[in-house]
């Protein structure tokens, strides 16, 4: 039963502002939803926003969901005592609370915002049985007892200018010392700068974007994936990745604010 954790990217540069209006997928991303395998389920976990400037209310909705007119409805504050991003991002799903999602679907993420503002809207799905889906997750019960060391390593990944992916960025091309031939869980990560996402692919996602939001919050951030995890019953939402592989793991940043710099570091955990 291959399971899978996949990130999705929408945003919108320069809004209109005074009604809402639909976000577009980033590049890579998908706003259909995988036709994951008949009599299983699929469900939004996490969602997480961000503003450049103010204030807004973003939605997602399908003709699936409540309703085809607001569907699932979210407030993102602004929050002005905070230096830099202003709150982005803000994790705007209660915690432990699953949206179901559809086979073959197609999400309606929009935003009703200030005029000229820039936003990004992420959603992190769950799949019990994706066809196709072969990823190297494990749940916090199966490695905790595993873990020889904690480490971080520096992966400098810059943010889109125009609110989409930046560049690729290798797991070891700032930060080489991984050991060869041993396996590394991937915990999180903490940053200089918060962005609105960072996101990785590799051999061991089976090529499908995983991420997480780069909270300015660190403890929200450095162990994501462990939370992930507790929170949702031992779900094996931490990837486990080779080091030999470790020039083809690739991370990207997107932020409504464009270009950030996010100086990011991955916790990552050393297994026996």
């Amino acid at each position: 039963m291959p399971q899978c954790l996949q990130l999705l990217h929408t945003f919108k540069q320069n809004i209109t502002g005074g009604a809402f209006e639909a976000l577009a997928a980033g590049t890579g991303d998908n706003l259909n939803i995988p036709n994951f395998q008949q009599g299983s389920h699929g469900n939004l976990l996490e969602v997480w926003g961000g503003n450049s400037a103010n204030a807004c209310d973003f939605d997602v909705r399908s003709p699936f969901f409540h309703d085809n007119i607001r569907g699932l409805r979210m407030a993102q504050m602004f929050n002005p005592t905070l230096s830099g991003a202003d709150g982005d991002p803000q994790l705007l799903l209660p915690s432990y609370i699953r949206q179901p999602l559809y086979r073959s679907d197609t999400l309606i993420p929009e935003v009703n915002g200030t005029a000229t503002n820039n936003v990004g809207l992420d959603f992190l799905m769950w799949f019990d049985d994706l066809e196709g889906a072969s990823q190297n997750g494990y749940s916090w019960d199966q490695i905790s007892g595993r873990i020889k060391n904690t480490l971080g390593v520096k992966v400098s990944a810059t943010a889109g200018a125009a609110g989409d992916w930046g560049a690729t960025r290798a797991l070891n091309q700032d930060d080489d010392r991984l050991k060869a031939n041993t396996d590394y869980a991937i915990l999180g990560a903490t940053s200089q700068l918060p962005a609105l996402s960072l996101s990785f692919i590799g051999p061991e996602t089976s090529g499908r974007r995983v991420g997480m939001p780069l909270h300015w919050s660190e403890d929200q951030a450095g162990g994501f994936f462990v939370d992930m995890s507790v929170k949702y019953n031992q779900l094996p939402c931490i990837i486990v990745v080779n080091a030999n592989n470790r020039g083809g793991i690739l991370f990207q940043a997107a932020d409504p604010g464009g270009a950030i710099a996010t100086a990011a570091t991955i916790i990552l955990a050393e297994l026996s």
